[in-house]
């Protein structure tokens, strides 16, 4: 007989995720007949982790904005790579223990891996944001080697200082903000966008929607644009694989 699996995604206003659609085809690809996946949408993650920890109703669930690195505190254990990247977007609940990953590193790999194709990676990399999934990038960048500098408001350069040259010179630009996202439609990062050219990839890690405003600039200056639903696929499928697997991860 095989198991039902309880699983769900935990963050705030996420009634536009695609993650349940995702597991969806997940248990239909495993034969996982009553396995469920439900977004728990929450203005605070406190009271949820004492529901977890009063009952077993939960094998695991996803972590999104804005509460990768809130949830770090609430936690048993941390794998080596949430521990490097601060973050953690994904949670295993077995016998009492919640153990943190994070899969977004990977997933960032493999999306920047498929829009590259049998092309060079890009020499440099501009991050713009500094939560959770700016810091995963960086890692999955790094680990790449390929040298990224973030842009944000609290870290790395500013968006002042970031000036129409040097956005000019950098052939990757990495949008890790919500800016733009159904939660902000309409919005963008404050960049010098008319430094843009045909010789750049923009990718937004948002989804939805498909074309962000910070991608139409690019579309509009020629740069090739990519959107983060290659990385979502990637992610939950890393997800998954903790998410199965039955062992209780050594800290």
């Amino acid at each position: 007989m095989k198991r039902v699996y309880r699983l769900g995604l935990l963050g705030r206003d996420i009634g536009y995720s695609r993650s349940p659609e995702l597991f969806a085809e997940i248990f239909r690809r495993e034969g996982l007949d009553g396995s469920t996946y439900r977004l728990i949408d929450r203005p605070e993650v406190g009271p949820f982790f004492i529901e977890v920890r009063s009952t077993t109703h939960w094998d695991g669930f996803n972590v999104t904005t804005p509460y990768k690195t809130t949830v770090i505190p609430y936690l048993d254990r941390l794998d080596p790579l949430s521990t490097t990247v601060g973050a953690v977007n994904c949670v295993t609940c077995r016998e009492g223990i919640l153990t943190g990953y994070n899969t977004d590193v990977e997933g960032f790999a493999a999306s920047l891996r498929e829009e590259v194709g049998e092309g060079t990676l890009p020499g440099s990399a501009l991050i713009l944001g500094s939560g959770g999934a700016s810091r995963a990038v960086g890692v999955a960048l790094e680990q790449l080697g390929i040298p990224s500098e973030t842009v944000s408001r609290s870290r790395g350069l500013t968006y002042e200082e970031l000036t129409p040259e040097r956005l000019a010179r950098t052939p990757l630009i990495v949008h890790a903000t919500p800016l733009g996202s159904a939660k902000y439609p309409g919005a963008k990062p404050p960049l010098p966008y008319d430094a843009l050219h045909p010789g750049q990839l923009l990718i937004d890690l948002t989804y939805e929607p498909e074309v962000t405003p910070f991608l139409k600039e690019g579309l509009a200056h020629g740069c090739r644009t990519a959107n983060g639903l290659t990385m979502l696929r990637a992610q939950a499928e890393a997800a998954w694989h903790h998410f199965r697997d039955r062992r209780i991860s050594e800290p």
